[in-house]
């Protein structure tokens, strides 16, 4: 059958061919998977949800795993009332978002076999009357009272409905400057930053989820080191806001070698400082509290997507560039009043668990689709502010990425910096841009082009960005698989759950990497056991792989130096980074993941052979194992 109506053509892949795929995996993956081995005539299935669904319905330890992390964060997040289920959640979600029937069809296989999750807020409200879809939002004040109560205002907006807001604070003069008009001092930006964070804490206690923010500012603005130290007191605190400092390259290379940086706001220079002082005290606070990190603003405006919209302005007049900051988890460069709405391919759901082969035809056939969904979002969602409603459908910019990167090294038995998984990962990201590109392109022909692209000589695409890499802390626990690029973080660990019905109680349980319960590969080396730099081979060729940023923390062992986060800075400028995270293990109280010494490999016997064992790593000779009995 060919389909020849104009809302199907929009797909620049077979439709028919597309859905038989989806069916496939489905219908393959009920049954047992120990009868399927026995059919020689018989495709192995994919490890799709189905298979893992299988498991859910035998006395497997994945049920445990279910039954503690996943259908809790069901039901307090994401599935809406009447005993909605998760299947019924993803029958909504592709009703709402689709334009036809076709659409329908393939956006629910595409949710229901776990091959693609939008992010929270498209989970939680696509079938609300109001509610954003988007995750990472930034406003940005101007450095008057009016603007900055518009903040508070739309940040609080924002994220009543699950959305996360990134700001710059560069504009506001510095403490001590006299105000214009009134002879009052001006308080700078900190006591701006603590009303927005106790507006954040008041939308987290009746939210379904906690807000996040990110705050960057610049490094010659003459606030920077108040900046630096604004959570070094009291981080817990400040514990959902990010911070970030600003760097263009030049301004970087001269506080490496020490130059004396002028200090300046509006013209004027308030002071000057040795350049390294800055630096040094940024690697001194991430190394106490994790914060701030550096932001490379230069790589963030030459990059793919700036090229498209360099020398436009925005619905407002302002030319796109001007400014710019980056979402809460730095995966997203935005402008202000940007937003987009993200979602990420399972990669875990594209192995064969028998052959290890990857499907790189199924990668593209998902990434294709997924752009259409993400498209469709644009113009089905919601703003609390118009000027980001004309923002988002002026750029119509989308952000594809991709999660269980670390579960395919485990089935490969690959080390995360090994030249083989460094590799894939480049591979991976570059097929995922090329697949989104080539739809969106197909889509501009069918649908028309985003505003900003229309009447230039610039590519005719439906979209101005495609894809980066999202940390998807909660999608990924949906998903069964690691999140984002991310390793292991250990053999075992500590996650904060919320338990049904008690918001404010929250604890800690055990948990393994699903994956680990499903199949005994080789025991991967986890994050903390990777040097600084080998934490940055992934990052480095995913990065120039997408068209905006990557979510990468470098997790470090309590014993690193801070000398080692101070190089690291440089490091991930020479290789081109955009920005980086560093934490040390331990430096905070207040984490979502912990390691626990239950599952400390220290207390094995001292000739070690590590295998996993009906999900669980065990040693051959002494009998430690990671698990509790």
């Amino acid at each position: 059958m060919t389909l020849k109506t104009k809302t199907v053509s929009i797909f620049d892949l077979s439709i028919d061919d597309t859905l038989k795929m989806f069916k496939s995996l489905y219908h393959q993956a009920t049954y047992d998977f120990n009868e399927v081995l026995e059919w020689e005539d018989y495709k192995i299935p994919n490890l799709t949800y189905e298979y893992i669904h299988v498991m859910l319905d035998e006395d497997h330890a994945l049920r445990n795993y279910y039954e503690h992390v996943v259908q809790p964060l069901l039901e307090e997040r994401y599935l809406h009332k009447n005993e909605e289920t998760e299947i019924h959640m993803f029958k909504r979600i592709a009703k709402e978002i689709a334009s036809n029937s076709v659409e329908e069809e393939l956006f629910y296989y595409l949710l229901r076999l776990r091959l693609f999750m939008p992010s929270s807020p498209t989970l939680m409200n696509a079938g609300r009357e109001k509610g954003t879809l988007s995750s990472c939002f930034v406003i940005i004040p101007d450095d008057d009272m009016g603007s900055i109560a518009s903040y508070w205002k739309n940040m609080a907006l924002v994220q009543k409905y699950g959305g996360g807001v990134g700001t710059d604070w560069s504009a506001i003069r510095p403490e001590g400057e006299v105000v214009g008009g009134t002879n009052g001092i001006a308080s700078g930006f900190a006591p701006f930053l603590e009303v927005a964070n106790s507006i954040n804490t008041a939308i987290k206690q009746g939210s379904a989820r906690s807000g996040a923010n990110a705050s960057t500012m610049r490094y010659d603005h003459p606030d920077i080191m108040k900046f630096i130290d604004f959570k070094r007191d009291d981080p817990a605190k400040f514990g959902f806001f990010n911070l970030s400092v600003t760097f263009d390259d030049k301004g970087f290379m001269r506080c490496w070698n020490d130059e004396e940086i002028e200090l300046v706001h509006m013209g004027k220079v308030y002071k000057s400082i040795k350049g390294k002082s800055i630096l040094e005290r940024m690697a001194e606070n991430a190394w106490l509290t994790g914060d701030p990190s550096p932001y490379f603003l230069d790589r963030t405006n030459n990059g793919e997507w700036r090229d498209l919209v360099k020398g436009e302005s925005d619905p407002f007049g302002f030319a796109y560039g001007d400014r710019l900051s980056h979402n809460p988890c730095g995966e997203q460069n935005l402008p202000n009043n940007g937003v987009c709405n993200l979602g990420s391919v399972n990669l875990l759901t594209m192995i064969n668990p028998i052959t290890n082969d990857f499907s790189w035809e199924l990668l593209e056939a998902v990434s294709k689709i997924a752009t259409v969904f993400l498209d469709r979002v644009i113009d089905r969602n919601w703003f609390p502010n118009w000027r980001i409603d004309r923002q988002s459908k002026h750029l119509r910019n989308i952000g594809l990425g991709f999660m269980g990167l670390a579960d395919v090294f485990y089935m490969k038995e690959w080390d995360y910096n090994s030249e083989e998984a460094v590799s894939f990962a480049a591979t991976t990201a570059k097929i995922l841009t090329e697949s989104s590109k080539e739809q969106s392109l197909k889509m501009g022909q069918e649908l028309g082009v985003a505003p900003v692209l229309q009447g230039t000589d610039k590519p005719q695409y439906r979209n101005t960005d495609f894809t980066c890499i999202a940390p998807t802390g909660s999608i990924s626990l949906l998903s069964f698989v690691n999140n984002g690029i991310e390793p292991f973080f250990g053999l075992g660990y500590k996650k904060l759950i919320y338990p049904k019905g008690t918001k404010s109680e929250s604890k800690y349980i055990n948990v393994q990497p699903p994956v680990f319960m499903l199949f005994d590969r080789r025991v991967p080396r986890t994050s903390h056991s990777f040097t600084a730099e080998e934490h940055l081979a992934v990052l480095e060729v995913v990065g120039r792989n997408v068209t905006n940023a990557v979510s990468k923390t470098v997790n470090l062992p309590n014993g690193a130096k801070k000398e080692e986060i101070l190089n690291l800075y440089k490091t991930a400028f020479d290789q081109g980074i955009k920005s980086i995270t560093v934490f040390r293990d331990g430096c905070r109280e207040d984490l979502a993941l912990v390691l626990t010494d239950e599952f400390d490999v220290d207390k094995c016997c001292a000739i070690p052979s590590h295998i996993f064992m009906d999900g669980c790593m065990t040693c051959q000779n002494c009998n430690w194992a990671a698990c509790s009995t």
